[in-house]
């Protein structure tokens, strides 16, 4: 089973924890739902990696991410997301798969932030 690297991006004041499988090519963004962590990924991640990049994030309060007392609206969320995926560099299209809560949320995140190709 391949194993992720544990990383940790700084984003607007706040520490996010984020997995990275590997993989070359366009990369794709994994977020988990509500009251879940990166690790719902780990089963499917290592399946990805011969199609992409794989990235999975802890949103905020989730995980090993920062847990501010506020902040857990649908724009921060977002707006937490845009800034994860600009601070990669990731300027080329790229795909975001979700469960439960992070569907809504990355389609906000594309209507309101992406100015570039998004496939979700």
């Amino acid at each position: 089973m391949i194993k992720p690297t544990d990383k940790t991006i700084n984003l607007a004041g706040l520490n996010f924890h984020y997995l990275e499988w590997g993989g070359t090519g366009t990369p794709i963004i994994l977020i988990h739902g509500l009251a879940s962590t990166v690790h719902i990924w780990d089963l499917v991640a290592p399946h990805l990696i011969a199609q992409g990049r794989v990235i999975a994030l802890d949103q905020r309060g989730h995980g090993l991410s920062d847990q501010p007392a506020t902040g857990y609206d649908f724009a921060s969320i977002t707006t937490d997301l845009a800034n994860f995926v600009n601070a990669l560099g990731i300027k080329e299209q790229f795909f975001l798969v979700w469960a439960t809560r992070g569907a809504p949320m990355s389609r906000s995140v594309l209507r309101a932030n992406m100015g570039h190709g998004c496939a979700a």
